[in-house]
């Protein structure tokens, strides 16, 4: 059942205003470290803001009559409604990007399409405030989420999010084949004597 409707306005707002402050915090606690985190990210706080209306339906990395893969795609009573392109720190739009998304518009008949970018290096990551584009008019907005984390701090977060990512530590399980698990350990080149 419906407990309360949701129109596509009131999610065109979301996505547009209080979107970008919540993938921001989660950039900043490193709960993304790279896109498929910030696809996560994003799927989550749409589910948790659509989750009072049931009509909404969200898909990710779905293949469309466009021949693109739309990252999200939000469909409102089966039609879809609304498309998301989402890239880690791209501090401008592509014109491929920009193609998928006019796709979008005209063969999906979407109401409007997002270009959401994380930037985590380079010009604009330290700013604070989230940096917005109207690419086409009414149609197509793109939404630039910086890190927002000055000098050291900044170099600080980078060396963090390395620790998750090519300097990972091996975790501390002991496993009841020790065997199986330290001959996959030396065919890595990973086990310590």
């Amino acid at each position: 059942m419906n407990s309360k409707n949701i129109n596509v306005s009131e999610v065109q707002y979301f996505i547009h205003r209080k979107l970008p402050s919540l993938i921001q915090k989660d950039l900043q606690n490193l709960n993304m470290v790279k896109e498929a985190d910030l696809e996560c990210c994003t799927y989550f706080h749409l589910r948790n803001y659509l989750k009072p209306d049931s009509l909404w339906k969200i898909f990710a990395r779905k293949y469309t009559p466009t021949e693109h893969f739309i990252d999200l795609l939000l469909f409102k009573r089966g039609r879809p409604r609304i498309s998301l392109e989402l890239k880690w720190n791209k501090g401008y739009i592509g014109n491929k990007d920009i193609e998928s998304l006019k796709k979008s518009l005209i063969m999906l008949r979407v109401n409007r399409a997002y270009f959401v970018s994380t930037v985590i290096r380079g010009v604009g990551s330290e700013k604070e405030k989230v940096g917005t584009k109207t690419i086409e008019r009414y149609n197509i907005k793109g939404i630039f989420i910086p890190l927002g984390i000055q000098n050291n701090d900044h170099k600080k977060w980078l060396k963090n999010r390395s620790n998750f990512m090519s300097k990972m530590t091996h975790g501390k399980a002991k496993h009841k084949n020790n065997n199986l698990t330290n001959e996959m350990l030396e065919s890595k080149g990973t086990m310590r004597s």
